[in-house]
């Protein structure tokens, strides 16, 4: 056999082995995870607010809304990657929200798919962020370069996830949520919390339930003790009236809050300190 031959069937023997990895491996997944030192409800709405698109994704220089949901399934983003002038584009979409537990998103551009699911665990001292990182190459001999690709794919995600510890630790703690408290005199009490700005409070002594709904609160972060204000009562002792109160939850998944209640234009009332009657509620969502 001549010379030729040999390396003319060597070169198509490496081409075969080649394009074979294209064909029995089209898809590289890559698994990891962090801890942060926050409850998981508040690392689930960090991580879900559309300005956190800037970090789940390297190198972003601008994001342009294309469709919003409200139950945030198949929200739509245009995310453009790099600098003017050598920038890249992709489209990012939500395509799975369970709430306070996963949410994953699907990242498309004219040649690949990355899929990325962000799964929480609730730890002793925060939550744990499970990430898999899925990706797709649009043709076979894309899809070949797979390995080739996966230790940088792998950096890309630890930098990431860096970013998102940072981005976790340096927020407050999230109200969204249901908190209940049941005090010394049998008064069990429930917020439920929303994302809208609005907010539901129930009070139940014994048999008896007093449910108040549609209220509106406001959230001051900014100071300690952090001002919560609720608004919107239009029964009931407090009808006309406005809480101005102060609220203290450096203790994960806890909420304190004292207030006083009095005319809407008028904050004078509101506690400096907290004081006996302060209420501690446990967050159960």
């Amino acid at each position: 056999m001549s010379k030729y031959r040999i390396w003319t069937i060597s070169i198509l023997l490496l081409f075969a082995a080649f394009a074979s990895i294209g064909v029995f491996e089209p898809t590289l997944t890559l698994s990891s995870s962090f801890l942060v030192n926050r409850s998981a409800a508040t690392t689930f709405r960090v991580l879900t607010q559309p300005a956190s698109l800037n970090e789940l994704v390297e190198n972003v220089s601008k994001i342009e809304p294309l469709v919003e949901h409200k139950d945030n399934i198949g929200n739509r983003y245009r995310i453009l990657l790099g600098e003017k002038g050598s920038s890249s584009e992709l489209e990012g979409k939500l395509i799975q929200f369970v709430d306070l537990e996963q949410f994953s998103y699907l990242y498309t551009t004219h040649s690949v798919e990355i899929e990325a699911s962000y799964s929480l665990v609730r730890a002793e001292t925060g939550a744990i962020v499970q990430v898999v990182r899925q990706i797709f190459p649009q043709s076979w001999w894309r899809r070949s370069f797979l390995p080739l690709v996966s230790r940088a794919e792998a950096a890309k995600q630890i930098r990431i996830n860096d970013r998102l510890v940072k981005l976790i630790e340096s927020s407050p703690e999230s109200l969204i949520g249901d908190w209940v408290s049941t005090g010394p005199d049998g008064v069990e009490q429930m917020f439920s919390f929303r994302s809208d700005g609005t907010v539901d409070w129930r009070v139940a002594l014994g048999a008896s339930v007093f449910p108040l709904s549609g209220l509106h609160w406001q959230r001051k972060t900014s100071i300690f003790p952090e001002f919560l204000d609720l608004s919107g009562f239009a029964s009931g002792p407090l009808d006309g009236l406005s809480l101005f109160g102060i609220i203290d939850m450096t203790r994960r998944d806890t909420l304190l809050f004292d207030a006083e209640a009095g005319f809407p234009d008028d904050d004078r009332i509101r506690p400096t300190d907290f004081s006996a009657s302060t209420v501690t509620y446990v967050r159960i969502r």
